[in-house]
């Protein structure tokens, strides 16, 4: 039996299979995040646009970009309602189209595993979010059980038939995301578990329902009908009915949240890298301006012979006392420029710090004194 794949070229399908649990995860996931109003949000992999609805609805967006490579797909999000605040466009979610810095929250709702790479497409998510912004997710537990038809897919596996998985089933799980968070450079990471259940008119609207899944309808339909018809009645078994006759399913979802540092958080290397190169510009400048004359001194090329040096000392970097405490100019000059030490200017926090001057006289030199 050839092995089936998954594919996402029916909106309405998906929409019917999957909106309802997506809707019902969601709006747990969203009560978690507790997000204020007036954000701009990107929702990758956004499909029938379900999620996307939901912050159209519940968060007061801003701006509302929703991502996904199925045209399908966007083809039904772009009929709901949501369209009316949110933008749907075609694209990767390991190759956002978007600027650094562009929102203030990127979240997946059920897409990770669906990611060839998810640490690329976790490190997108935080790309595209500003300092501080949230990248969050959620995803079933497809190899905890969590996945609403896993009594469906539990049964195939008893009679040897392996559904397919998404590439990357893996990422769904609590400890897998942490690592995929953590290692995308985020902090305050949190997790947490969204159990939900929805509930079917009978068992044949849930059979005929869980056939629209793209891997479990796939694979009823290359079997054969004396094998069909005991997978059903075993799956029955597992999903009693109500006194009226309904069938709950449940399903299980891990949801991770971060944030992007902030320039005084998990960056602060970065940020006092920034700062050794912004003090060596700013003493280049200050070193030019003092030896081309502006200190007192001669005219550079009327004196050949004698040479000076700008010692720029910058203070609290011990790490490379070579080329930060003792950065040296030379510059032909007939008179030795006062030494200037920049020292870190602490400024408010999040502000960019600027060095402060601090002229000292320093040791003379003796000239020659063979001129007139």
């Amino acid at each position: 039996m050839t092995e089936p794949k998954i594919r996402f070229d029916d909106g309405a399908a998906y929409e019917r299979m999957m909106g309802g649990f997506s809707r019902l995860a969601g709006s747990v996931f969203l009560d978690w995040l507790a997000p204020p109003p007036g954000l701009r949000w990107i929702d990758i992999g956004c499909g029938s646009g379900a999620f996307t609805e939901l912050l159209a609805e519940r968060a007061a967006p801003a701006e509302l970009q929703g991502l996904d490579p199925s045209e399908a797909q966007l083809a039904f999000a772009r009929a709901r309602p949501a369209a009316r605040v949110a933008e749907f466009r075609q694209g990767d979610a390991m190759a956002l189209p978007f600027p650094d810095d562009r929102f203030d929250a990127a979240i997946m709702a059920l897409v990770i595993f669906f990611v060839p790479d998810p640490a690329q497409g976790v490190a997108e998510m935080a790309r595209v979010v500003r300092p501080g912004g949230t990248v969050a997710a959620y995803a079933w537990d497809l190899l905890g059980g969590g996945f609403p038809l896993e009594s469906i897919r539990a049964e195939l596996r008893a009679m040897g038939i392996d559904p397919p998985l998404p590439p990357s089933a893996g990422a769904s799980r609590t400890e897998a995301l942490h690592e995929l968070w953590a290692a995308a450079g985020l902090e305050a990471i949190e997790t947490r578990r969204i159990d939900v259940q929805r509930h079917f008119a009978d068992f044949d609207d849930f059979w005929a329902t869980s056939l629209l899944s793209s891997s479990i309808g796939a694979t009823v339909a290359a079997m054969t009908a004396s094998d069909v018809e005991p997978l059903k009645e075993r799956v029955r078994e597992r999903l009693p009915a109500d006194a009226a006759g309904r069938i709950a399913c449940g399903g299980l979802a891990n949801a991770i949240r971060g944030h992007r540092p902030t320039l005084s958080g998990a960056n602060e290397r970065d940020r006092r890298f920034s700062e050794r190169r912004g003090f060596r510009d700013t003493a280049r400048r200050i070193c030019h301006r003092e030896l081309r004359g502006q200190a007192g001194g001669p005219d550079p090329a009327r004196n050949e012979r004698s040479a000076s040096k700008c010692w720029i000392g910058i203070a609290g970097e011990p790490a490379d006392p070579a080329s930060d405490r003792r950065l040296a100019m030379r510059w032909r000059g007939g008179r030795l420029p006062r030494a200037l030490e920049l020292r870190p200017c602490r400024t408010a926090p999040g502000s960019v710090e600027r060095p402060t001057i601090r002229r000292q006289p320093t040791r003379p030199i003796h000239r020659s004194r063979s001129g007139p």
